[in-house]
């Protein structure tokens, strides 16, 4: 706790989190084939260009290492009202082994996302209102793949709401709405930029 003055209690809380790389043994099936068609539609195979049968090799996935932080406010009901949060993730993703030999185009990536929670009201007499949870955050990076030299970046922004939806033994069953607007790639290079919108719900059960 940062301070405590007034009955009023705000908490700071950071970590850091990884994984180390991980080796797991892999056989491969790749098969190039050229081909027709029939004149009912069927392939007709023309030749086979390569032919790789359940070949062993290794698989390697790089490390993972992230760090984050949050800053809580809680009132003088002990009730947390506001958060503010970031997370910073990389993963060595040029550091990728494996048996295919078409993985050149893999970078390292990283991702930064920043955001915040408020809570309208402490949580009385059932009212649903009074427990609302907003939700907004932001978040930019840089993709695994690689083209032309040009790396794919990743930039968006997230809005959420948490509601409640059923009381039990004094805590609430949530539903929770998330909206996530973002784009990724790049025009550049002649290459592809794709913009996307995401809308997801889950429950939270207590």
């Amino acid at each position: 706790d940062l301070d405590n003055q007034n009955d009023r209690t705000y908490e700071f809380t950071a970590g850091i989190y990884g994984n180390s790389r991980v080796s797991l043994k892999s056989f491969v099936d790749d098969v190039w084939q050229t081909y027709t068609l029939s004149n009912v539609g069927l392939p007709i195979v023309q030749d086979t260009l390569r032919f790789v049968n359940n070949q062993q090799g290794a698989l390697v996935i790089p490390a993972t290492v992230g760090l984050g932080f949050s800053f809580s406010f809680f009132d003088i009901e002990k009730t947390r009202r506001a958060t503010l949060g970031m997370d910073f993730s990389y993963t060595r993703w040029s550091k990728i082994k494996s048996p295919l030999e078409n993985v050149n185009n893999i970078t390292d990536a990283w991702k930064l996302s920043f955001g915040g929670e408020f809570i309208t009201k402490h949580p009385k007499y059932n009212n649903f209102v009074n427990l609302l949870e907003l939700r907004m955050g932001f978040y930019l990076g840089q993709t695994y793949y690689t083209f032309r030299g040009e790396d794919l970046p990743q930039l968006g922004m997230t809005f959420g709401i948490g509601m409640p939806i059923k009381k039990v033994r004094g805590a609430f069953t949530k539903i929770n709405f998330l909206v996530d607007l973002g784009r990724t790639g790049t025009q550049s290079q002649g290459l592809f930029e794709e913009s996307y919108a995401k809308i997801s719900f889950n429950f939270t059960f207590n």
